[in-house]
């Protein structure tokens, strides 16, 4: 059995004067160069992905191109991939460190990045999420920590509802309530972001440190040398942050006495670049 797929008549015809008019300008025949890169980019891919997720890969950017060619895809909660992509825009293949990271794809601001041929450190404390990462993600160091700057045995909650409402103790009111009656709870013991670094031999100079941790955000760059590690571009939620009065902010102050500036905010997240 054969199956056709038809566009009805005047979107067909949309899309041949579209293809007309790229063979017309020439568009439509890229320079070697430019498939050469193209197949580096694959050959990437492939190779951080394994080959079944980069087929999956390969059938949802081929799908995406011809249902909505016009589209932009961010796996990011608030399009910071976007932000951080522009940013090293001239960077093929990086180093991150993503703490607090989450789901390996969903809501990631290093997914995009992965995909590229980076690889870092990410680290967070749901097992099921590490274990999640693990499988996707192998060329990763994906590791199950709570980071803070003093050493201390820690209860860290994370909802049975959402993957999102996760952080260090209970939390009782608001929309990210999290409770013993609606959390699973694991115990964790603190390490610092320098200890880890050094463990495993991260460059002193690496190009992304990505800090989600629920309002804990400051205990995390308290935790990490900066006489030694030096990231280009810190990717920081920032909770309670003016733009009127930058300086209230605490986050805001420590990187900027930090020798980082404040290039962009897509709320609630900042994005301090190395100066």
């Amino acid at each position: 059995m054969e199956y056709f797929f038809v566009l009805p008549g005047e979107q067909f015809s949309k899309y041949l004067n579209l293809g007309l008019a790229e063979i017309a300008s020439g568009h439509a025949f890229l320079p070697m160069l430019q498939l050469n890169n193209l197949f580096q980019r694959l050959r990437i891919a492939c190779e951080q992905l394994g080959y079944w997720r980069f087929f999956q890969f390969i059938t949802f950017r081929a799908a995406k191109k011809i249902f909505d060619p016009f589209s932009i895809l961010s796996y990011s909660q608030f399009g910071e991939d976007r932000i951080i992509e522009a940013f090293f825009a001239d960077c093929e293949q990086g180093y991150y460190v993503d703490v607090g990271s989450n789901h390996p794809i969903a809501y990631s601001n290093t997914w995009k990045l992965y995909q590229n041929g980076w690889k870092g450190i990410c680290i967070d404390p749901n097992p099921d999420l590490m274990a999640t990462h693990k499988r996707i993600r192998p060329n990763d160091i994906a590791l199950q920590r709570v980071v803070s700057n003093r050493r201390e045995t820690v209860e860290f909650y994370f909802s049975r509802e959402s993957h999102l409402i996760s952080g260090v103790g209970p939390k009782k009111e608001g929309h990210w309530r999290r409770t013993s009656e609606n959390s699973d709870i694991v115990t964790c013991d603190t390490v610092t972001l320098d200890e880890i670094l050094r463990t495993h031999n991260a460059p002193r100079d690496f190009e992304l440190l990505s800090v989600d941790v629920e309002g804990h955000e400051l205990s995390v760059l308290d935790s990490i040398d900066f006489g030694v590690f030096r990231p280009r571009l810190i990717v920081i939620e920032m909770h309670d942050f003016d733009m009127s009065k930058p300086a209230d902010n605490n986050v805001y102050s420590k990187l900027v006495s930090l020798g980082y500036r404040l290039t962009s905010y897509a709320r609630p997240t900042g994005f301090f670049e190395l100066y």
